[in-house]
């Protein structure tokens, strides 16, 4: 673990030190801080005594250096710098060919843990796979450091920018939506 910390740290720093944040990861420094923004996520889980919980093949997941199914990692610039998290479920934004109660049941399951360092938020999510039930975007765009190529789908949401919550816009703005298998899905 402790590799990893100097590795993130080293990452971090460097792109912290520079005026403008560059959020063009290599795959090697985002596989990286993508693990070290999970690590981070459980240690906040387990210290805050939420009602997450992790299942063994989680811990065993992250004990072997990879990142379970379901995770997604992203990373915003954000205007204003700060040290902050955020643990929460995952708004439930529009059942459309399922009830909304099995999506209200689906995402009881659903969390989003945020980590604001600097000027760089970092948002690890997770949902399990379903055949409908995806991710979806408002507000801002987030640059996907975990997995490699996903896309995450954006539904512009015009809200007006206030300054200091910025974090916690954007960890509120992903969402649940089903996804009817007639239409297109870009994630």
């Amino acid at each position: 673990m402790s590799d990893l910390e100097s590795r993130a740290k080293n990452i971090l720093c460097t792109r912290l030190s520079s005026k403008a944040v560059d959020l063009a990861f290599n795959l090697d420094d985002a596989f990286a801080l993508a693990r070290w923004v999970i690590l981070k996520s459980v240690v906040l889980a387990r210290a805050s005594q939420c009602a997450l919980e992790f299942t063994p093949a989680v811990y065993a997941s992250l004990l072997n250096g990879k990142i379970p199914n379901g995770v997604v990692i992203d990373v915003y610039e954000l205007p204003s710098t700060g040290l902050n998290w955020f643990i929460g479920p995952i708004s439930v934004r529009k059942a459309i060919d399922i009830s909304r109660a099995e999506l209200d049941r689906f995402g009881a399951i659903c969390f989003i843990i945020g980590l604001h360092v600097g000027k760089l938020a970092f948002r690890c999510s997770f949902v399990p796979d379903h055949p409908t039930i995806k991710r979806t975007q408002s507000s801002y765009r987030p640059i996907v450091l975990y997995p490699a190529g996903y896309s995450l789908p954006f539904n512009p949401c015009e809200i007006p920018p206030v300054r200091g919550l910025e974090f916690h816009i954007l960890c509120s703005s992903l969402g649940l939506i089903d996804y009817p298998p007639t239409q297109t899905y870009s994630g």
